[in-house]
């Protein structure tokens, strides 16, 4: 792709799944083009055809290895796109191969599998929480089920399935190893995913990058967010908060980033770095007086102070804009090689610009763009647009054509346009508005981009795993990151005495620990207080209990005890137990069951 035909495409997805009987296979010459030169920097077939090998012994038994043969063809296969084809070996061996299952990437033969160990074999890969995987229904290696007829050929009704989104690393993934990584990977080349955010690691690039412009370690460690709340400092929402991060964390990070980098190209999965928003730490005020540079407002501080809110953002106009930004790039590729053209930015993630000015947004779309496309010149801005719907109330059909038709005006002359939203009818009827205003290739919900939106999950790792690194003594990194994890799924962020976080309870769950040992004490405090209120027939003390359960949320955000990993006892039996307690019977001498109890715990129910 040279520069004077540059393929330009601002891709924007809304976090909502968009089923694929409402799309269709056709794709315009822009997107053939990019799917041409993203399969330049693919592995080769027999690197990929081995990683799907991988998945499928990590999958199965070593057994059922044999019974199965994959080969990557090309696109002309396939009609000219992405599939998968099934079919019957054709031998009499029995120990020989029994299916085999053809794809244009290794995504897509992993995929196959999946789908045939689904529908003709009655299987299910799920994540743990959600089923698991569930292979008991294959038949053993030697009886697998054939396919039907001349096999089965199954095209990709999209070009990309799209995953994740830009909080799930801090909800979910910024506690996990290799291993838990590995195993998820498995998961997006099963269910053909070939587009995942690959945000790992960033900050170890953000610290080599910022201490290129004499911004030194200590001066970052106010900048960067904690491990639970990377994601909100990375969209300059916050700053700090949770922090600092140890050298030693940094390196693993960008460590671990590289094997994840590594496994998806492998898989032919092309993954989605990030690039420069604009967010800046406050210490380049310092350094660079002249810079153009503004003070962001508060976001969800209790005190509105700006202790740990409040963030600095470069100008666009400034130079120091697209020269940060190409810096970001530029050392991205040298750490990793040249592994992806795609680059998510989203600019003003629950923030809003300092000003409503049309002019300042587009000057700002032109230049997160040129910081992007002078790092890589075949850079394609891919923004999820969350901003668009988080604050309506901002991104009127001015603001967002301005972010939109920027690059018309501004960057890529003559250049192919696709704005991709992939939403509820609400969000369509938004972009439709300023369909008119600009003069762009505008489609909404067609071809080109299956999202799949990680609901966010995540296990007990984000306890267990600090457990697994305990010794008699926690070192300080380690107790910040229990704290990191205890804190975002209770107050979340900063409070005072007597006012909770803005945020408390928005990231709950119903985990081991937290029902007994954080929500049902926090409750009887308010019940306790409420019952003192009635006997004594005077005004509920609200601040007094405030008070109570504040300083109870904060001590136990900084405790360290342990928590059960496995459930005891009979869930049936318990489950059976308490529906005849509430909704059976009324009559206690009846009550056939009775409850072994440790502590709060119900262990067993005896009949």
């Amino acid at each position: 792709m040279s520069n004077s035909n540059s393929l330009f495409l601002l891709l924007i997805l809304t976090l909502t799944l968009l089923l694929p009987t409402a799309l269709t296979l056709s794709q315009p010459k822009p997107i053939q083009a990019l799917l041409k030169h993203l399969d330049s920097k693919r592995a080769s077939p027999s690197v990929q055809e081995a990683a799907a090998k991988a998945v499928l012994k990590r999958l199965l038994p070593e057994c059922y290895v044999p019974s199965f043969q994959f080969k990557i063809v090309p696109r002309d296969v396939c009609g000219g796109q992405s599939c998968f084809l099934i079919s019957n070996y054709n031998s009499s061996s029995k120990n020989g191969p029994e299916i085999v299952i053809k794809g244009t990437t290794a995504v897509e033969i992993a995929s196959g599998l999946y789908w045939y160990l689904k529908y003709w074999c009655g299987a299910h890969v799920s994540w743990d929480k959600t089923g698991g995987v569930q292979i008991a229904s294959i038949p053993k290696p030697g009886s697998l089920p054939p396919v039907k007829d001349d096999g089965v050929m199954i095209q990709r009704p999209v070009p990309w399935n799209y995953y994740q989104n830009v909080v799930t690393s801090s909800y979910s993934y910024v506690w996990w190893d290799w291993e838990r990584w590995e195993k998820e990977i498995d998961w997006m080349a099963l269910h053909g995913v070939n587009l995942p955010l690959a945000f790992v690691g960033q900050e170890a690039i953000w610290q080599k990058v910022f201490m290129d412009f004499n911004i030194s370690k200590d001066d970052l460690n106010d900048f960067f967010g904690g491990p639970a709340f990377l994601a909100w400092a990375r969209m300059g929402n916050l700053h700090g908060w949770g922090g600092p991060l140890t050298q030693n964390w940094l390196d693993q990070q960008l460590a671990l980033q590289k094997r994840i980098l590594s496994r998806m190209l492998e898989l032919g999965m092309t993954p989605v770095l990030p690039s420069f928003s604009g967010n800046i730490p406050a210490a380049l005020k310092k350094i660079s007086p002249s810079a153009n540079i503004t003070k962001l407002g508060n976001w969800n501080s209790v005190d509105a102070k700006c202790r740990w809110s409040c963030t600095y953002l470069l100008d666009p106009s400034d130079p120091l804009f697209v020269e940060i930004g190409e810096a970001f790039i530029r050392r991205q590729v040298e750490e990793y090689g040249d592994v992806t053209d795609i680059y998510n930015c989203d600019t003003f993630n629950e923030n809003s610009p300092p000003t409503n000015d049309p002019t300042y947004i587009s000057l700002l779309g032109a230049s997160v763009y040129k910081a992007m496309s002078k790092g890589d010149k075949d850079a394609v801005w891919l923004m999820q647009g969350w901003l668009f719907s988080s604050d309506s109330a901002y991104w009127k059909p001015p603001q967002m054509k301005a972010v939109l038709h920027c690059f018309l005006n501004q960057v890529a002359k003559p250049s192919r346009w696709l704005i991709k939203s992939l939403s509820s009818l609400g969000q369509v009827e938004k972009y439709q508005q300023i369909k008119g205003y600009c003069d762009i290739l505008f489609t909404v919900l067609t071809h080109l981009l299956w999202g799949i939106v990680n609901d966010f999950y995540c296990a007990l790792q984000i306890f267990v795993n600090f457990r697994h690194l305990r010794l008699d003594v926690l070192s300080n990194a380690l107790l910040q990151y229990e704290w990191n994890a205890r804190t975002q799924v209770t107050m979340w962020f900063d409070n005072t005495g007597t006012i909770q976080s803005k945020l408390h309870d928005y990231a709950n769950k119903f985990w081991s620990g937290l029902l007994e040992g954080y929500y049902l004490p926090r409750a009887s405090t308010y019940f306790d207080h409420l019952l003192r209120s009635l006997r004594e027939k005077e005004n509920f003390k609200m601040e007094e209990w405030r008070k109570e359960w504040i300083s109870f949320s904060n001590k136990w955000q900084a405790r360290q005890e342990l928590y059960p990993v496995a459930a005891e006892g009979d869930a049936l039996a318990i489950s059976k137990a308490l529906y005849e307690k509430y909704f059976g019977k009324k009559d206690k001498k009846k009550n056939k069951y009775h409850f072994e109890t440790s502590g709060r715990r119900v262990l067993r129910i005896t009949q």
